[in-house]
């Protein structure tokens, strides 16, 4: 049975808020900017989300830079206690898909599987999730999942404020105008982390004719 690390993370969109916050400590990445559009298909490649065959323990894979500043930070250990057990019938990729990807989060992306998987190669797909074939429309899937939670990060602000630098630049941005908004973008991200736990998972997904 197939086994990974991995981080559930829940993005907040930034762009829409008028407040913000920062400089939490550099092991807390929650109030850190994140910019799905750089690598949009391809964010497994800076979070740990799926299994990989290597020996590295990186969760995130960047340097972070925080947009919000006053961070109130929840942490909360579970040492490695058994979190959720899901069975899941799924009909065709998508939902295969949107089903191993439940616990990401990202606010205005209605799929968010979308920008961890949709660079992946058609033999990445099934090599990622376990699976012999080419993930298929045509197929029905059963995926088995036991999710053991390490730890918990949340933040816990009501309300929350851009730090001066980001707010600076938020407030140059120009409705209709592209280069403003990319400017910002490049700089302070699309998103920031909200929340994200870290743990290890065991899965393994079956293959059924519809």
């Amino acid at each position: 049975m197939p086994g990974s690390s991995w981080m559930t993370i829940c993005f907040i969109i930034v762009c829409c808020l008028r407040l913000a916050t920062s400089q939490a400590p550099e092991l807390d990445r929650v109030g850190a900017a994140v910019n799905i559009l750089r690598n949009f298909g391809d964010l497994d490649l800076e979070f740990r989300i799926t299994p990989r065959n290597d020996t590295e323990r990186w969760v995130f894979n960047s340097d972070p830079v925080y947009v919000l500043k006053d961070i109130n930070v929840r942490r909360k250990s579970f040492n490695g206690s058994i979190g959720q057990f899901r069975l899941e019938m799924c009909r065709g990729k998508d939902e295969l898909l949107d089903s191993f990807f439940r616990h990401v989060t990202i606010e205005g992306v209605e799929q968010p599987w979308r920008a961890f998987s949709r660079g992946w190669s058609v033999s990445k797909e099934p090599r990622t999730l376990g699976v012999a074939s080419a993930l298929s429309y045509e197929l029905g899937y059963l995926l088995l999942k036991l999710d053991m939670k390490r730890d918990e990060v949340l933040m816990t602000n009501q309300e929350i404020e851009l730090s001066a630098p980001a707010k600076e630049l938020f407030e140059k941005i120009v409705v209709n105008d592209t280069k403003s908004v990319t400017e910002f973008q490049k700089k302070f991200g699309t998103h920031y982390i909200h929340s994200y736990s870290t743990g290890n998972s065991l899965f393994q997904v079956l293959t059924y004719r519809m």
